[in-house]
């Protein structure tokens, strides 16, 4: 399944070798270089090129059917795009970083954090308008909770895993 990442800045970027992110457009090095010598996000979000703009986020969500139909995925359904946007609005508010978003075989659209070095989040959002979010943090049991409207989103809960997940990862 083909998975695509919001942002293309990354400790091991999600493009060509010899490639990276930088001022919005993704530039050729030298062939020489290896991934581990290229900028890793830390580096790139001391530099004013980085960026962590939710623009780009949502102009992958915009593609998703693209992607679905091109995995002959269930397309998602509007309610489904409404639902993973206001997630992501919502939950890069309180952690600006790189998602990967990327649609499931049943019309779901599925977001996660890239790169979580033994920590992650994973939140889905169905077709029946119910959103599921996970959150493992090295060390700790698996945190879930399923909401099925996100008028309340984001709630206590989903605020400290949030902040216990940038804790770990940055």
């Amino acid at each position: 399944m083909a998975k695509f990442s919001a942002h293309a800045i990354s400790d091991t970027p999600h493009f060509s070798a010899g490639e990276w992110w930088s001022s919005g457009v993704v530039q050729r090095v030298d062939d020489s270089k290896t991934r581990e010598n290229l900028p890793t996000q830390t580096e790139l979000s001391q530099s004013e090129n980085f960026y962590t703009g939710i623009e780009n986020i949502m102009n992958e969500l915009l593609r998703i059917r693209e992607v679905a139909k091109d995995e002959g995925f269930l397309e998602p359904s509007g309610m489904v795009i409404q639902s993973a946007e206001k997630v992501l609005n919502k939950i890069h508010a309180i952690y600006p970083r790189e998602y990967d978003i990327f649609p499931t075989p049943d019309g779901e659209i599925s977001i996660e954090t890239p790169i979580g070095i033994g920590s992650s989040l994973w939140c889905i959002c169905k077709p029946s308008g119910q959103v599921i979010f996970m959150v493992y943090i090295q060390g700790e049991k698996q945190r879930r909770k399923d909401y099925d409207d996100l008028m309340a989103f984001p709630d206590e809960f989903v605020i400290k895993a949030l902040n216990d997940l940038k804790a770990r990862i940055n």
